[in-house]
């Protein structure tokens, strides 16, 4: 499978459009689909960043080897468990915001 198509199918199993993409990673939507149809390839820093915001791991993104995805969370008792669907559209959709929005969040959240 190309670097390519493993954007598309994360992308799309996170639910998310192109355009989202491209405004989280601050690129054009033209530059999502040119990475999707592999018509150019995103640079390592902006390979990771992506990784992190689709919430696969950076290697098989890469490469297309280890494990592909990486979402999980540390609970109470120190150990990582799975996340549900709404936990994982909430922790994608912060992702997306901006800092200070994501900052604004956490303190509604908290308080």
């Amino acid at each position: 499978m190309s670097i390519g198509r493993r954007i598309k199918e994360a992308r799309d199993r996170a639910g998310l459009t192109q355009d989202t993409v491209a405004k989280a990673l601050k690129v054009t939507k033209g530059a999502v689909f040119q990475w999707e149809k592999d018509l150019a390839t995103p640079k390592s820093a902006r390979l990771a960043e992506l990784a992190r915001f689709l919430d696969v791991e950076y290697e098989w993104l890469a490469t297309g080897r280890g494990l592909e995805a990486r979402s999980y969370v540390k609970d109470e008792a120190g150990s990582y468990s799975g996340l549900g669907d709404e936990e994982r559209r909430l922790l994608l959709a912060f992702r997306g915001l901006p800092a200070a929005k994501q900052r604004a969040l956490l303190e509604l959240i908290e308080s």
